[in-house]
């Protein structure tokens, strides 16, 4: 699978990926963990969209499934990696957590921020389109009077 640069997650953002999640599978005691690396980071999140957006089967175990054969999964990533770093993933030291948080978002504030950002940061078409849904109509239907 190639993994393209995300226009929305900067690098930096993985390298911390990387780090936080190998420090807690350090800190969790996981000794079959192999330490990972920012390509693999990107294809779990790239396997984790194409899950997302197919939802072909009911439980997770089947995309990694060697005999329904997806080869999406079977050409990146086995099944017992998948979830071992599934399990791991973490974009924060799980340690320094704030005294006084307020914010129930803490764990994954930095991957919002950088969406945040990166779209804060996009032009703006000059010709936009305003679905008729999104304006609120107080108005009665002439047909539902008659």
């Amino acid at each position: 699978m190639v993994v393209k640069k995300s226009r929305y997650i900067g690098d930096d953002l993985f390298e911390e990926k990387v780090q936080y999640t190998n420090m807690y599978a350090l800190q969790k005691g996981i000794t079959s963990f192999k330490p990972t690396d920012r390509y693999e980071i990107k294809t779990l999140i790239a396997l984790h969209i194409v899950i997302d957006s197919q939802n072909k089967f009911p439980k997770l175990r089947l995309y990694g499934d060697v005999t329904l054969g997806i080869g999406l999964f079977l050409e990146n990533m086995s099944r017992h990696r998948y979830f071992q770093l599934r399990i791991s993933l973490h974009l924060m030291d799980i340690l320094r957590r704030p005294a006084n948080n307020k914010d129930k978002f803490y764990k994954i504030r930095p991957l919002l921020d950088s969406v945040q950002k990166r779209c804060s940061q996009l032009e703006l078409d000059e010709n936009l389109c305003i679905h008729e849904q999104m304006i609120p109509l107080l108005a009665t239907s002439i047909s539902n009077n008659m």
